[in-house]
């Protein structure tokens, strides 16, 4: 035992005492890990003191190391002492604590009797339960979890239209820094939404082209994810991959046979009607390719597509093999094509005052207004459409282009949908026609660096050329190659990834400026908060954006600076709304991210408890006015409480599904029971407002208690034209006169949103997941219904059905959440 007299025990003189108070200054500064190294000194010259040990695990605790708190803990708690039942009781719930927040459920249990009668008591022990609940779900199960969660903001376009030709001009998604890691590690990418795959095309191209100028050997392996909503667009994408599969082992021999098959890729690619040689080896094509997903006989190596999307893939297949002569006539696709084109130029002209001028191919241009097909090579002609009369070099073309188009050559059918056709029955198929395949002429050359042919008259010239460079590039590349092919909509096909441990996206796809843009944004408000972290930052990912000299910069600079204005990239140009994912997911996946940086459990977890407790305190707002008035912008707030009682019915459900995937327990005893979550169903009779922007991320589903809204606010909330201003957590009452108060009650009571579900068309029913108490608590009144609304025009956007327990009540309880652990094991 040390003497606390012994000056040489005494640091510069001073106490086990006094140590400690420098210590406490130095917490309460802030200055965690200068406190424990006085806390570390005063228990060296008291070692029969806990309470050196206790400031010790406060520190420990306060900076995260939850492993050494419960050593110091226990350390503390082993030393004998009269009266010190409170500190220990505070040693214990701290003990318990940090147990919970490395998830270590045993010592949680054996030791939650010690809290005795501890304020905190009830709490940890729901955290310990739901934590307990979590840790039985399989890593298998969650998986499975994920694919059965609806998506943030669902659409309620369940079957939308198949684009099978994209517009934007075909860019490489990787540059010569991604390049310059190591060796042994692949290169993953993964593009959403891949379309015709362009863009894949050009990221082929510029690979080889980067390893050609690399002095050292080729080792490197690349894995590519793609995923499209339409299964349609995938299999038109593996129909064309075996076709340029064959051109890269033809690419040594050349020949008449080379450009023939370089010519079927032409016309799948690029037109709607197709000569019949063409339309036969594309057949050929589309039944060797099913009878490899069938057996997995002759499917290319470097291809991989999971059970899943192969069924879908195959439909599709199996679908363009079917006589589609009477739904998709060429007579009709020409009519609809020519008019089309004619009316593009024609907008193009009255907007620019000019036609759109292309250096080559206007013979072929001309004859296209009218024929709406496009011209093959001419050994092709002579040896397989000898009675097609073109002019290629006079003003004249096509000789009996139309009449002969019509009754010869076929559609294209790798551009049609049967779901789009079987349930829609529109005469109108734009999928097949909405393109003007002139385009390629620039769009295939302008991004990818590639010499734009000259003097070319066909534009099969263009095309050609670049196809026959994706074929070297996979000539070059096909043995270190996986393409994986996902059929889903963006989020949940990465969520998939992320979920299963498939090789993650390392680089995020940044085809446009709109995307550029939203990261930008995200950068602005992590450099305000976190400057810092910048150094951790791949600079990669900053070079796409042009933000990659930021790196250098003074953390203090970077706060005050206007990210925009530092980037070299030119974001003017704006081609559509930015969507932001916002869905539970990625929030779960940024907590991650913050605890793996360092951010302490018990901070992240007291944000999130924040919220579903409805104790959030602010000086954020959200907006009043649309579009944001200046003044408003620069309005400083004070904090204050907000509720978030509309959206904590859905937050807590969440958090407990996703409870799992968190590597720390979140203390609080909001957290429901996963055996009572279920699965709801609710049919709709007549929906209105749902012809314009079905296909926007922008539908809600909300409950709110009609009998409440009439006692308190005076009114039902059925078509209320006001909705934003309910839902606004401060009560903004400019255009209601009620007080705030009221309206705080309401919505705490009240008002119920749900904004994770899924739309079936077919039976007119939205699809979610609730805790059943909170449903049967709705059910038992008599007043509560439902209905959609539209976040964008802050409208309702269908009628409201009344959910409480009837003969015909719409409400329909299916499946527990838990019974997907069952179905997993």
């Amino acid at each position: 035992m040390a003497d606390e007299g012994d000056p040489i025990d005494r640091p510069n003189g001073l106490s086990s005492e006094a140590l400690r108070e420098q210590g406490n200054t130095l917490y309460r500064e802030g200055k965690a890990n200068q406190a424990i190294k006085s806390y570390s000194k005063a228990a060296a010259i008291a070692p029969t003191d806990p309470k050196p040990y206790s400031n010790l695990s406060a520190a420990h605790f306060e900076i995260g190391d939850y492993r050494q708190c419960i050593k110091d803990v226990a350390y503390a708690v082993d030393i004998p002492i009269q009266d010190n039942s409170d500190l220990r009781k505070k040693l214990y719930a701290r003990f318990i604590k940090s147990s919970l927040y490395i998830k270590d459920v045993q010592a949680v249990e054996a030791n939650c009797a010690l809290l005795g009668d501890h304020p905190d008591k009830a709490r940890l022990v729901a955290a310990c339960t739901a934590c307990k609940a979590a840790s039985r779900i399989s890593s298998l199960a969650v998986s499975n979890l994920i694919r059965a969660l609806p998506r943030y903001l669902s659409t309620l376009d369940d079957n939308p239209e198949y684009y099978p030709v994209e517009h934007d001009k075909a860019c490489s998604q990787v540059d010569k820094h991604m390049l310059r890691k190591a060796v042994k590690k692949p290169v993953s990418l993964f593009f959403g939404g891949i379309g015709d795959a362009r863009n894949l095309y050009a990221t082929l191209i510029e690979t080889a082209r980067l390893e050609t100028v690399d002095s050292r050997p080729p080792k490197r392996k690349y894995h590519v994810t793609i995923s499209d909503l339409k299964a349609p667009a995938l299999a038109r994408d593996l129909v064309m991959f075996y076709l340029l599969d064959d051109l890269a082992k033809m690419e040594s021999s050349g020949g008449e046979l080379e450009t023939e098959h370089c010519t079927v890729i032409f016309y799948l690619f690029t037109a709607s009607i197709l000569p019949p040689f063409a339309a036969r080896r594309i057949q050929d094509t589309i039944k060797r390719v099913e009878r490899a997903l069938g057996s997995d006989e002759d499917l290319l190596p470097w291809i991989h597509i999971n059970n899943e999307s192969r069924d879908a893939i195959l439909k599709s297949l199996r679908y363009w093999q079917k006589d589609l002569k009477s739904i998709y006539t060429v007579g009709k696709i020409v009519t609809m094509s020519t008019d089309y084109f004619n009316a593009a130029v024609a907008k193009f002209i009255h907007q620019m005052g000019q036609a759109k001028h292309f250096e080559g191919c206007e013979t072929e241009i001309k004859n296209f207004r009218t024929t709406g097909a496009l011209w093959p090579p001419a050994s092709v002609v002579k040896a397989h459409e000898p009675l097609l009369q073109i002019d290629r070099k006079g003003m004249v073309g096509w000789k009996n282009g139309k009449e002969y188009v019509c009754q010869h050559w076929e559609v294209n059918v790798t551009l049609t949908d049967e779901a789009w056709t079987e349930s829609r029955r529109w005469d109108w198929v734009y999928g097949v026609i909405g393109f003007d395949p002139f385009e390629n002429m620039e769009v295939l050359y302008e991004l990818t660096g590639l010499p734009l042919p000259k003097n070319q008259t066909p534009l099969y010239e263009f095309v050609a050329p670049f196809f026959h460079r994706v074929a070297q590039s996979l000539q070059k590349l096909r043995n270190r190659l996986t393409v994986e092919m996902l059929l889903g909509e963006y989020l949940a096909t990465s969520d998939r990834n992320v979920i299963s441990k498939v090789m993650r996206t390392s680089v995020p796809e940044l085809p446009n400026v709109k995307e550029q843009k939203a990261m930008v944004a995200q950068f602005q408000s992590m450099l305000h908060n976190n400057a810092e972290l910048v150094q951790s930052l791949d600079p990669a990912i900053l070079g796409h954006i042009g933000l990659e000299h930021i790196r250098d910069m003074d953390p203090d600079v970077l706060r005050k600076s206007d990210v925009r204005s530092l980037t070299s990239k030119d974001l003017d140009d704006d081609d559509g709304i930015i969507h932001p994912l916002a869905e539970y997911l990625h929030w779960s996946h940024f907590l991650i991210h913050l605890n793996e940086l360092g951010y302490p459990a018990h901070w992240l977890s007291a944000a999130l408890v924040q919220i579903l407790e409805d104790e959030v305190t602010t000086s954020a707002r959200p907006p009043e006015t649309s579009p944001l008035s200046l003044a408003e912008a620069r309005r400083e707030n004070s904090n204050k409480r907000l509720t978030t009682a509309p959206f904590v019915t859905e937050m807590v459900i969440l958090t407990a599904m996703f409870l799992p995937l968190l590597p720390f327990a979140v203390i609080t005893s909001a957290l429901p029971n996963v055996a009572h979550i279920h699965e709801y169903k609710i049919a709709f009779k007549v929906m209105t407002h749902f012809k314009d922007g079905l296909g926007l991320p922008v539908f809600v589903l909300i409950f709110w208690d009609t009998e409440l809204a009439e006692t308190v606010l005076g009114f039902d909330l059925d078509g209320f034209p006001e909705m934003r201003q309910i839902f606004h957590p401060e009560g903004c009452t400019r255009y209601i006169p009620i007080q705030k108060e009221k309206l705080q009650e309401f919505r705490q009571q009240g008002l119920r949103m749900i904004t994770t579900f899924r739309w079936n068309t077919r039976d007119s029913t939205a699809e979610f997941w609730m805790h059943e108490d909170a449903m049967d608590a709705m059910q038992r009144s008599k007043g509560w219904k439902c209905a959609f609304f539209r976040t964008d025009q802050w409208e309702f956007a269908s009628l409201s059905v009344g959910i409480s327990k009837k003969k015909k009540c719409p409400v329909r309880k299916g499946r527990r959440w838990i019974d997907w652990e069952e179905s997993s094991s």
